[in-house]
């Protein structure tokens, strides 16, 4: 957000700025005035801080990454109640519960009314999660497309977008 002012920023590597650790009095005024000297004289240890595009990158790959863990927490929870109501074997030794046939034997399974809303919930859950991965999806290809590093990445076999972007 500073970087977005027009302001030249720099960040200082806290493990590497042993003279403000050390300090033996530390106020906001003297570590901020020891780190104006060490910048003056060449010696802050500077981080790396990415282009803005980059930022932007990362932002949506983190988010995709947030998706993925929060569809893998909410199928998680549906093999939960199915497995506390001793179901399993009424879901046919399906592997996938979420294709086709495995939503269909999971709104047929004799689950009693609260487990049947729970299961409801989680079902629209999960649907409402995956128009938000389509989202993402889209937003991360439009980034792939745009960028000459991730097109030349992508041309790698079996590397597509999602993965290009996330490197």
């Amino acid at each position: 957000m500073l970087k977005e002012t027009g302001r030249e920023l720099h960040m200082a590597s806290p493990k590497d700025v042993a003279l403000i650790a050390k300090s033996p009095v530390k106020t906001d005024v003297r570590d901020s005035a020891k780190l104006a000297h060490l910048y003056q004289a060449g010696f802050l240890p500077e981080c790396y801080l990415p282009p803005p595009e980059i930022d932007r990158m990362r932002f949506v790959v983190r988010q995709r990454q947030d998706l993925g863990r929060k569809v893998a927490l909410v199928k998680n929870q549906v093999h939960a109640l199915v497995t506390r109501h001793l179901l399993d074997s009424e879901m046919g030794g399906l592997s996938d519960f979420f294709g086709v046939r495995g939503l269909q034997r999971l709104t047929q399974l004799p689950l009693p009314v609260e487990a049947r809303a729970a299961l409801a919930r989680y079902l629209r859950q999960l649907t409402y999660l995956a128009e938000q991965e389509e989202d993402l999806q889209l937003s991360l290809a439009q980034l792939a497309t745009d960028r000459k590093d991730v097109r030349l990445l992508m041309s790698i076999p079996g590397v597509d977008y999602y993965t290009a972007v996330a490197l």
